[in-house]
């Protein structure tokens, strides 16, 4: 489908020519900054802390349950498997569990999970994830982006 744009004298001119140009006389940029992990708001644990139904973003409907209480937290299936790529990044390649669950403390907009046990199993290594907020809190499991949603 091809548009064109018609103006009749010179009523189109001033909008046109500020939505190519900047005030610094550099050119404008189209719509926000790409994102950048951490380069938003920083994530508070008020914003982590509840129950959530973790979602992929563009992907085929995964999800998630996660559960956050202070210090404390619980990812369990939601109507299908826990993602695999997640327990890739949380557990090591290939291993599966129904839940996750461990320890939390965020600092410096790092949020850092321990004490991680895989269906009651623990003995797995502290994680670093980078959650960031767009105003949604939205983490990185391996390529794929998950975004903490409504129950």
């Amino acid at each position: 489908m091809k548009f064109r744009l018609r103006a009749r004298g010179y009523g189109l001119v001033p909008p046109l020519l500020l939505t190519l140009t900047s005030c610094d006389g550099m050119p404008a940029t189209n719509g926000p900054p790409a994102p950048v992990i951490g380069g938003f708001e920083n994530v508070q644990p008020s914003h982590l802390i509840g129950e959530y139904t973790c979602f992929a973003t563009g992907r085929g409907g995964e999800k998630f349950s996660w559960k956050l209480t202070e210090g404390q937290f619980d990812f369990t299936e939601k109507a299908r498997p826990l993602p695999q790529e997640m327990l890739d990044d949380l557990l090591g390649p290939g291993i599966t569990a129904t839940a996750v669950t461990g320890s939390w403390a965020l600092a410096a907009g790092a949020l850092t999970v321990s004490q991680i046990e895989a269906d009651g199993k623990p003995g797995f290594p502290a994680v670093v994830l980078e959650p960031f907020r767009t105003p949604v809190v939205r983490l990185n499991f391996g390529k794929t982006q998950y975004v903490l949603g409504p129950k």
